[in-house]
């Protein structure tokens, strides 16, 4: 229990810090701090494994990096890491029929 509130405090916490670096002047460029193998690995590893909370806070994250910081060096990372695979992936799995 006390691990799934640690997790959240931390996605909510950096969530807060891209919303905060937007807001403020654009030469803040916090996700240069997050745009990195390891941080998308896990990203990608929370929306395969963890409950739909943590997938949503993951997906905003990911939002966030894309959506500041599209370099080459970021989209060759989630390619690399197979993120559209996993990501079309967990859209086939939540979408049943309609």
């Amino acid at each position: 229990m006390r691990h799934n509130v640690l997790i959240r405090c931390v996605f909510e916490s950096i969530l807060t810090l891209f919303e905060w670096a937007a807001q403020q002047d654009p030469q803040i460029d916090i996700n240069c701090y997050f745009c990195n193998s390891f941080t998308v690995s896990k990203l990608l590893l929370i929306l395969e494994t963890f409950a739909d909370e943590f997938r949503i806070l993951a997906s905003d994250t990911i939002t966030y990096l894309f959506r500041y910081n599209s370099s080459v060096e970021l989209i060759k990372i989630f390619r690399e890491l197979g993120g559209s695979e996993k990501l079309m992936g967990l859209l086939m799995t939540c979408s049943g029929p309609n």
